[in-house]
């Protein structure tokens, strides 16, 4: 089987974001009961977010409330 060509990114959370994103992966593996890479929980958002109707709203509300984040690179 060929190998899926994969994208790597980078997301720059702040503290409180990068905590909130810690306690998730650790309360994920607890209930799984096994390691839960932190891109496989984005993978499975993001798979959530385009099949699952609800958690697509979800998603969309909660992006409504949020402040937007100043762009950290200058533009070209």
């Amino acid at each position: 089987m060929p190998s899926e060509t994969k994208s790597k990114f980078t997301a720059l959370l702040g503290s409180a974001d990068a905590l909130a994103f810690d306690k998730l992966a650790y309360e994920l593996r607890a209930r799984t009961g096994r390691r839960v890479e932190k891109s496989e929980i984005l993978r499975a958002l993001i798979h959530l977010g385009l099949d699952h109707p609800p958690t697509s709203r979800a998603l969309g509300e909660a992006l409504d409330r949020r402040q937007p984040q100043a762009d950290p690179l200058p533009e070209a």
